[in-house]
């Protein structure tokens, strides 16, 4: 779900805590374990910043459902979208007095009471309850902007989408659930606690609202020292420095997936959460955000970080707001006068006309719209790019990727803007990742030393690097060889995180060799993706000694996030590799049972039955498979495959095409129809769809191989030896591509290579 996660987490030091006004009037102490005891008993002796905290988004992100808390219409508005009708009503006799009547992607209409008002700014959703402990976010939010900016109205979060009840997107669904998608970033000390025997939550949290408590830990150790004369951070973790900021803020602004709740700030943010890399989809080939990625990934690609500069630099903890404004908020480091701290950021008046090239006080020389560009995210919310990035029209002309400029000069083309860059700033630009990574995302072989050099370059990001090392999986090389020892040992947990996401492409034995010290690393995001990357080495039995003994842990990330489809299916394939194919079957159907249309388990599950001998029971889930997911390349190619395995090849050859045809950018589809056609006596259509899918990846060694051999078959043996050259060209160490270049070349008659 796009949850309102509401700017930086309130990152400065609490000093001293207590209900006295002196705090040392109290003389003894006994030793406890902290807990937490609510934002209000810091007030005492820190009123300014409670003064700050107060209405401030994290004080606001979560509150009870009353008139008084809610600014959405209840007075009886009315909405309509396709999906369904829904009206807003204010009751008395209810706890809370507000109510939603409303049939969104259902054929009736019912009603719903709103528990919780869920954030402030810019727009404010409605938590309502649906039983069994659930919350859900309702999808109508209330645009809390003023009426002149195109507020105080209702909108949709999903518009012009048909959503209907069955829909994972639907408000009653997985992707709106409060408890598993909200809760942990919008209250305190937050404890799930689902049930996966009944199905249902029993959710806690120690505040509602994000409190003082959620940035700085529980408070009772540090009030009960502070009674005593203990002062400064006595009790608490000491997060002024960058890391403990930066690991305190980021389990609430990054994309993350998360492995266990308790977080606390001595806690590594490794140990709770597995956060997204610059993955294609998320984030664009030069690093700039693209789906709603927050903050984390993007700071961690940026100068500022790498200069050590800190959330707290920019922003109140407390308030949640910039510490000052507009550009003050840059120049304080950005300005002609080089301070102690950050000297490499001054030394020139960046408020000039030669350095921005705009009108003083036009938008265009206002910093962050050249630098921090916006993108808005759940229809009302711009969020800024914080990798504080120099525009680049030149990889826009290059990689279709947005800049800065063309976002305000929409009537101009990016080469018009590229032009204007180079008659500034002259021709050269600096070397960028963008292009590596476009690359891979394409599949070009020549991307592959350019991500290893990535991965080994230690003045690149830690998280271009970590990506880097991720988009090696499908590469096998000695580059790749290489790059992933060293990342693999980094000091660095992101870029081991990486590192292991790029061990997928390599052989079993090589994965294991490189990867398995892992299974025993001190964080619990990495030894969980340790095990998870090296389950496709568990044919060994050595290996399969030694995983077994950490199946448990791994179950037990997987049982936090039971309520989740995709865990029981992870947990089924840890049971197949290992060897349990019960537990494996049992595990899939779990998963079927939580959400009857998820498709990898019904994919996944007949794949077990192929392996167990009972092929046969796979045909109906692939065919459900199908129905639920009809715009799934992989499902078609999945029941392809199962066709050609029972010897329906005329059908198969239609779901491969189905396939191909719905996954244009993936080549393996294209292969595989080839091959089938091929088989099947229909060698020219196989040869006219190689060569048209070599001309669009024309380093993809498989259809290169298909060519070889198909045209050697057919005696066109000088075909045959330009697409074996090709293949020593690419990889010019492998053996069997130079015994066929060989063969081929001795049945042409000429000689073959020395």
């Amino acid at each position: 779900m796009k949850s309102t996660l509401l700017l930086i987490v309130a990152t400065s030091l609490l000093y001293a805590c207590g209900e006295s006004a002196d705090p040392r009037a109290a003389t003894t102490i006994e030793p406890t374990t902290k807990s937490y005891i609510g934002s209000a008993a810091c007030r005492a002796c820190h009123e300014d910043q409670a003064d700050k905290w107060q209405d401030s988004h994290h004080q606001l992100a979560m509150r009870e459902a009353t008139p008084t808390n809610v600014a959405g219409d209840f007075a009886n508005a009315a909405f309509t979208t396709p999906n369904g009708s829904s009206v807003f009503i204010s009751q008395e006799g209810i706890a809370g007095g507000l109510i939603i009547s409303t049939s969104l992607g259902d054929d009736h209409q019912t009603e719903f009471a709103v528990k919780y008002a869920f954030g402030i700014q810019p727009l404010q959703q409605y938590l309502l309850d649906t039983g069994d402990g659930r919350l859900q976010a309702f999808t109508l939010a209330w645009d809390t902007r003023p009426e002149d900016q195109g507020g105080q109205r209702w909108f949709d979060l999903r518009p012009g989408e048909a959503i209907s009840s069955a829909d994972t997107l639907h408000w009653r669904g997985r992707a709106y659930n409060w408890n598993d998608m909200c809760a942990d970033c919008h209250s305190t000390a937050v404890k799930k606690n689902y049930v996966v025997d009944t199905d249902s939550y029993a959710t806690t949290f120690a505040e509602l609202s994000v409190g003082c408590e959620a940035c700085h830990g529980p408070g009772s150790e540090h009030v009960a020292l502070a009674k005593i004369g203990e002062l400064a951070p006595a009790g608490l973790t000491d997060i002024r420095p960058q890391g403990a900021q930066i690991n305190v803020c980021a389990p609430c602004h990054s994309r993350r997936s998360q492995l266990a709740d308790g977080f606390q700030p001595e806690h590594s943010f490794f140990d709770h959460y597995a956060p997204a890399l610059l993955d294609s989809g998320l984030y664009y080939p030069d690093g700039q955000i693209r789906e709603e990625v927050y903050v984390y990934g993007s700071f961690l690609q940026s100068k500022m970080h790498s200069r050590g500069v800190r959330c707290a630099d920019c922003h109140d903890p407390h308030s949640a707001q910039l510490s000052l404004t507009g550009n003050a908020v840059c120049t304080t480091c950005h300005q002609l006068q080089r301070r102690a701290d950050f000297p490499t950021a001054g030394g020139k008046d960046y408020e000039r006309f030669e350095h921005h090239f705009h009108a003083e006080g036009s938008t265009g020389a206002q910093c962050v719209n050249c630098h921090m560009p916006a993108t808005v995210y759940m229809e009302v919310d711009p969020r800024r790019d914080h990798s504080f990035r120099i525009p680049r029209p030149d990889l826009t002309v290059e990689l279709d990727v947005p800049n800065a400029c063309n976002q305000c000069h929409t009537d101009r083309t990016a080469d018009w803007a590229a032009q204007q860059i180079r008659l500034r700033h002259g021709e050269k630009r600096a070397d960028h990742f963008a292009q590596s990574f476009a690359a891979a995302s394409r599949g070009l072989i020549r991307a592959e030393p350019e991500l290893a050099r990535l991965v080994m370059d230690i003045t690149q990001p830690t998280m271009v690097r970590a990506t880097a090392a991720a988009r090696l999986a499908p590469y096998n090389r000695g580059y790749t060889l290489d790059a992933l020892q060293d990342g693999l040992a980094d000091p660095d947990p992101l870029v081991r995180y990486g590192s292991l996401r790029g061990l997928a492409g390599l052989t079993e034995d090589s994965r294991w060799r490189l990867g398995n010290a892992l299974l025993f690393d001190e964080h619990r995001t990495i030894r969980h993706q340790a095990f998870r990357t090296l389950l496709r080495s568990a044919s060994n039995t050595s290996h399969r000694a030694i995983l077994r003994p950490l199946l448990s842990d791994y179950l037990e990330v997987l049982a936090f996030n039971g309520d989740r489809p995709e865990a029981h299916t992870r947990a089924a394939m840890a049971h197949a590799a290992l060897g349990t194919f019960g537990d494996a079957e049992s595990a899939f159907n779990k998963a079927l049972t939580i959400e009857p249309d998820w498709v990898p388990a019904m994919v996944n599950l007949a794949d077990l039955y192929r392996a167990n001998g009972r092929d046969l029971q796979g045909r109906d889930l692939l065919q459900r498979a199908i129905v639920s997911a009809p715009e799934d390349a992989g499902v078609h190619y999945a029941f392809a495959l199962w066709l050609v395995r029972n010897d329906e090849t005329d059908r198969a050859l239609g779901q491969f095409a189905q396939a191909r045809l719905l996954a244009p950018d993936q080549p393996d589809y294209s292969y595989a129809l080839a091959l089938v056609l091929n088989g099947n006596g229909r060698t020219r259509q196989a040869l006219e769809l190689l060569e048209e899918a070599h001309a669009q990846w024309p380093q993809n060694t498989d259809l290169l191989f298909a060519l070889a051999t198909i045209t050697r078959d057919l005696e066109r043996f000088a075909e045959a030896v330009k697409y074996a050259e090709k293949l020593r060209q690419i990889e010019p160490g492998n053996k069997n591509y130079r015994i066929l270049k060989d063969g081929l070349v001795q049945r042409l008659g000429t000689t073959p290579d020395l």
